[in-house]
Protein backbone atom coordinates (compact mmCIF):
# COMPACT_ATOMS: atom_id res chain seq x y z
CA UNK A 1 0.00 0.00 0.00
CA UNK A 2 1.11 3.46 -0.88
CA UNK A 3 2.30 5.83 1.41
CA UNK A 4 0.25 8.85 -0.13
CA UNK A 5 -1.35 11.66 1.93
CA UNK A 6 -5.20 10.43 1.39
CA UNK A 7 -4.20 7.06 3.44
CA UNK A 8 -2.05 8.55 6.25
CA UNK A 9 -4.84 11.17 6.47
CA UNK A 10 -7.61 8.34 6.26
CA UNK A 11 -5.22 6.30 9.23
CA UNK A 12 -5.09 9.64 11.50
CA UNK A 13 -8.35 9.73 11.92
CA UNK A 14 -9.26 6.05 12.70
CA UNK A 15 -6.50 6.17 15.32
CA UNK A 16 -8.28 9.20 16.64
CA UNK A 17 -11.30 7.62 16.52
CA UNK A 18 -10.00 3.96 18.00
CA UNK A 19 -8.64 6.70 20.73
CA UNK A 20 -11.54 8.15 21.50
CA UNK A 21 -14.20 6.03 21.08
CA UNK A 22 -15.93 8.74 18.96
CA UNK A 23 -18.16 9.29 16.19
CA UNK A 24 -17.55 7.18 13.30
CA UNK A 25 -19.04 9.30 10.86
CA UNK A 26 -15.97 11.49 9.79
CA UNK A 27 -14.06 8.71 9.34
CA UNK A 28 -16.65 6.72 7.09
CA UNK A 29 -17.24 10.17 5.07
CA UNK A 30 -13.45 10.41 4.76
CA UNK A 31 -13.50 7.08 3.56
CA UNK A 32 -16.37 6.73 1.00
CA UNK A 33 -16.20 10.35 0.42
CA UNK A 34 -12.80 11.08 -0.41
CA UNK A 35 -12.10 12.23 -3.50
CA UNK A 36 -8.20 11.44 -3.12
CA UNK A 37 -7.10 8.19 -3.92
CA UNK A 38 -7.07 6.04 -1.19
CA UNK A 39 -5.85 2.34 -1.55
CA UNK A 40 -8.84 -0.11 -1.82
CA UNK A 41 -7.13 -2.51 0.72
CA UNK A 42 -7.57 -0.01 3.26
CA UNK A 43 -11.03 1.86 2.03
CA UNK A 44 -11.96 -1.97 2.48
CA UNK A 45 -10.74 -2.84 5.75
CA UNK A 46 -12.26 0.40 7.11
CA UNK A 47 -15.66 0.34 5.83
CA UNK A 48 -15.26 -3.48 7.20
CA UNK A 49 -14.94 -1.84 10.66
CA UNK A 50 -16.95 1.00 10.23
CA UNK A 51 -19.90 -1.46 9.33
CA UNK A 52 -19.55 -3.08 12.31
CA UNK A 53 -18.66 -0.60 14.48
CA UNK A 54 -22.14 1.22 13.55
CA UNK A 55 -24.01 -2.43 14.67
CA UNK A 56 -22.04 -2.67 18.05
CA UNK A 57 -20.41 -5.18 16.86
CA UNK A 58 -17.59 -7.20 19.07
CA UNK A 59 -15.45 -8.01 16.29
CA UNK A 60 -15.42 -4.17 14.87
CA UNK A 61 -11.98 -4.31 17.24
CA UNK A 62 -10.99 -6.95 14.68
CA UNK A 63 -11.61 -5.38 11.93
CA UNK A 64 -10.33 -2.13 13.03
CA UNK A 65 -6.34 -4.13 13.88
CA UNK A 66 -6.85 -5.03 10.46
CA UNK A 67 -6.84 -1.67 9.31
CA UNK A 68 -4.38 -0.64 11.99
CA UNK A 69 -1.71 -3.36 10.59
CA UNK A 70 -2.24 -1.70 6.88
CA UNK A 71 -1.63 1.91 8.29
CA UNK A 72 1.30 0.62 10.45
CA UNK A 73 2.79 -1.05 7.14
CA UNK A 74 3.03 2.85 5.83
CA UNK A 75 4.28 4.26 8.75
CA UNK A 76 0.94 6.27 9.40
CA UNK A 77 -0.19 7.04 12.93
CA UNK A 78 -1.75 4.01 14.29
CA UNK A 79 -4.09 4.25 17.88
CA UNK A 80 -2.61 3.28 21.26
CA UNK A 81 -2.58 -0.32 21.68
CA UNK A 82 -2.90 -1.55 17.84
CA UNK A 83 0.42 -0.44 16.24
Amino acid sequence: MPRTSANVALCTTLARVLESNSDIHQLAGLAFESRPPVSHQLRQDIAKYVMLAARGSSAAHHAAAGAEIDCAAIDAPVAEGFG
